[in-house]
Parts: structure tokens; C-alpha cells; sequence
């Protein structure tokens, strides 16, 4: 599973490929979900965009969307605080699920 609950948060494992020709939620890869996306893997920006990319999936503010764990590797680990809305394959029957 790729992602778990705390609370209200949310903790993402994701598996990301940099330098795609789309931003794409791809789906389950391994144990993390595999996002594709433009940015390039240059001084932090694939992680800066990833981040915004994240907040506008889950509906939250960029804020609210925190990489902890790691920053220089492909599979990462995010905590998205109070998520608003959820991507398919996250299931909590009190938000609703964006496909």
C-alpha cells in the first residue's frame, strides 16, 4: 500500500520519474504511487514542482504538502496535511475522489 493515515493526514509514498513529456498520476508501483513529471531533477525544482503538483491534487494549500523523506532519491516520502479531495486508489468515504 502506498499510502496510510495519521489522523487527518495523509503519509504518500511515491515513486516519481522526472523529465516526462506530461504531468501523469501513473498508479501503484511497488509499494508507493508513480507520478510522472515535467520537471527536471535540477537543485531541488522536480521536488518544488512535485510539491505544487501534490497540493493541487489533494486540494490543499502548498503548505500543506511536506517532503519528508527522500529529497534526493526517486522514491519519496510526503506528508499531505488535511487532505480536501483524494486521487482514486485512496480510499476515506468522507472526501471525494477525483479520477
Amino acid at each position: 500500500m502506498f499510502y496510510i493515515w495519521q489522523q487527518n493526514n495523509l503519509i504518500l509514498k511515491v515513486y516519481v520519474q522526472t523529465k516526462a513529456s506530461k504531468d501523469e498520476l501513473v498508479g501503484e508501483y511497488a509499494d508507493s504511487l508513480k507520478i510522472k513529471i515535467i520537471a527536471p531533477p535540477l537543485e531541488g525544482k522536480a521536488n518544488q514542482y512535485l510539491q505544487k503538483f501534490l497540493a493541487k491534487q489533494f486540494a490543499v494549500p502548498l503548505q500543506n504538502v511536506e517532503l519528508i523523506k527522500g529529497e534526493k532519491a526517486k522514491k519519496k516520502t510526503f506528508l499531505i496535511k488535511s487532505p480536501q479531495q483524494l486521487i482514486a486508489g485512496i480510499k476515506n468515504s468522507l472526501f471525494k475522489v477525483i479520477r
